[in-house]
């Protein structure tokens, strides 16, 4: 995992505020963390993203532009300017943005610094800012744990259901569907970046036991047998692709929860699994983002 106090370089991006989920989304495997906001009176968002080196800094900034102009169709109305950051200022400043987040009804997010007293049947993460992969802030990652949070809502289950994620990011996802009470859980990412942090989080939150992290693509991946509850936090594109490989990882009669998909992509994503045997449950927006919560009938296979 990346550590903040090691941040020297700034990005500082100025864009449509429409762009800003986004932008954000993009900059969660790009940057060791961002902040943004709205001037008042103004049609722009300004985010600020934080990096190690000015390399990464650089290589972030060619991928931002890249982006931006494609959603823009050209080059004007936002911009990105680069420069150095002393350690000084950043030590403290990026912590003003990080707070005890209640993401659904039991699920609660903590950075280490802040002190947080658990409610009754609070399932509580720590996740610090400063890695390039997630924090539970983004629509994506709040539409899975809530429907995860309602769908281990009431009595534990005998057997628990297994709990596969695909895309793991932080683990985010698997800390809290263990905490929950899911078993076995699963963790996969192909960004083996994301592994390690994955890893290094879930050992930090005392999960180590309960959750397997492992490397790989989920066109290649070989299960004893489907889970549960799969969670497929993914770009849309790679949603449709490998829609009958994923298809393939949840049980009959099982949930699968799909996320990182704009609203305009939606459809397609659906599309994609509803000849598979998947019934949709319910979907969810969220700014510019849609959830889904699938379901796999018992005659699917």
């Amino acid at each position: 995992m990346s550590s903040t106090e090691n941040v020297t370089e700034t990005l500082r991006i100025a864009a449509p505020s429409e762009l800003t989920e986004r932008l954000e989304f993009s900059l969660e495997r790009l940057a060791e963390s961002s902040s943004c906001w709205q001037p008042v009176d103004s049609d722009q968002v300004i985010i600020e993203a934080y990096f190690e080196t000015a390399e990464d800094a650089a290589r972030a900034a060619n991928a931002l532009t890249m982006q931006l102009m494609d959603w823009t169709g050209g080059t004007t109305g936002w911009s990105i300017t680069q420069a150095a950051l002393p350690e000084k200022d950043w030590s403290q400043a990026w912590k003003a943005f990080f707070h005890v987040d209640r993401v659904s009804e039991r699920i609660v997010i903590r950075p280490s610094w802040e002190p947080y007293t658990p409610l009754a049947g609070d399932c509580v993460i720590q996740i610090d800012p400063g890695m390039s992969f997630g924090t539970g802030q983004h629509e994506t990652t709040r539409g899975c744990l809530r429907f995860l949070d309602a769908l281990m809502r009431g009595e534990r289950l005998v057997p628990p259901p297994g709990f596969l994620d695909l895309g793991c990011g932080s683990g985010i996802l698997a800390m809290a569907a263990a905490k929950l009470g899911c078993q076995p859980v699963l963790a996969l990412d192909i960004d083996e970046e994301a592994v390690t942090i994955a890893v290094e989080n879930i050992t930090i939150n005392g999960s180590q036991d309960q959750i397997r992290v492992t490397t790989g693509d989920v066109a290649c991946l070989t299960l004893d047998r489907p889970f549960d509850i799969v969670a497929a936090n993914i770009l849309a594109p790679v949603l449709i692709e490998h829609a009958a490989s994923i298809a393939a990882t949840v049980a009959d009669g099982g949930a699968l929860l799909l996320a990182g998909i704009l609203t305009t992509q939606y459809d397609a994503v659906r599309a994609a699994y509803l000849p598979l045997g998947f019934e949709e449950c319910q979907c969810v927006r969220d700014g510019e983002w849609t959830s889904g919560q699938l379901k796999k009938t018992s005659a699917s296979r």
